[in-house]
């Protein structure tokens, strides 16, 4: 159910009758010429609605202006920085515990949001269990691979960028033009740059995105969140 929709009077009720209230993180972000600025919004609203399908949740509105890393700012970006965010985020996430709740999920759709979302977890005390879900970790490199090769992954590539496009029912493929080579260190290590180096703030072959694929992709990741879903509740129980 939708946070915004539940009247003042059946709150309590409501909030009792959720297994977990689920906030969405997302960013308004330039991802390439072919990727909407809302990309990050948009599969991050897929999954709530997905979710209120198939869980007994809260969903809460998505926080949607966020802090971007310095490789993508620039126009249309708008980013936030990091210590507002965090603030903010600590502010926020202490209210919905304050609602009732005793776990929340951070469905998280924008990397510049991982640190803020396991910061402030970590700032919240008591018997509270706090869950930051990444969505393109859902599914392993093999998943990934098998859907699109050579991975797909990265800022603004075809994984990501498919998705968005299935997320907000656009019907599209991408464009050869357009298509760039993917820079990523390799492995699980967090490198941050302080300038764009060799992309035009995205990456990726381009022209490896379409919907059909997005919309496979987002099957296979709620599928794989299902699964983290009976997890977490069976260990918070």
């Amino acid at each position: 159910m939708e946070a915004i929709r539940i009247w003042g009077r059946d709150w309590e009720t409501a909030a009792a009758e959720s297994d977990f209230a689920l906030l969405p993180l997302a960013s308004f972000e330039y991802h390439g010429p072919m990727a909407p600025l809302g990309t990050d919004a948009a599969i991050a609203q897929a999954f709530a609605a997905y979710a209120q399908t198939a869980y007994r949740c809260a969903v809460y509105p998505p926080v949607y202006y966020t802090t971007c890393p310095n490789k993508t700012q620039g126009a249309p970006t708008i980013s936030v920085s990091p210590p507002t965010m965090l603030a903010y985020l600590i502010d926020v996430l202490r209210g919905i515990y304050a609602a009732g709740f005793s776990r929340v999920m951070l469905l998280n759709a924008h990397d510049g949001n991982m640190s803020m979302a396991r910061a402030a977890a970590e700032a919240m005390r008591g018997p509270v269990h706090t869950l930051v879900v990444n969505w393109w970790e859902l599914l392993s490199s093999e998943q990934t691979e098998a859907l699109f090769p050579g991975g797909g992954r990265g800022h603004g590539g075809p994984y990501e960028l498919s998705c968005a496009w299935a997320a907000l029912g656009q019907q599209a493929e991408g464009e050869a033009r357009y298509d760039l080579t993917s820079r990523k260190l390799p492995g699980r290590h967090v490198h941050v740059e302080g300038e764009a180096m060799g992309l035009n703030r995205y990456g990726g072959q381009i022209s490896a995105a379409s919907t059909v694929i997005g919309e496979k992709t987002l099957q296979a990741a709620y599928a794989e969140l299902d699964k983290l879903v009976a997890q977490w509740l069976h260990f918070t129980k």
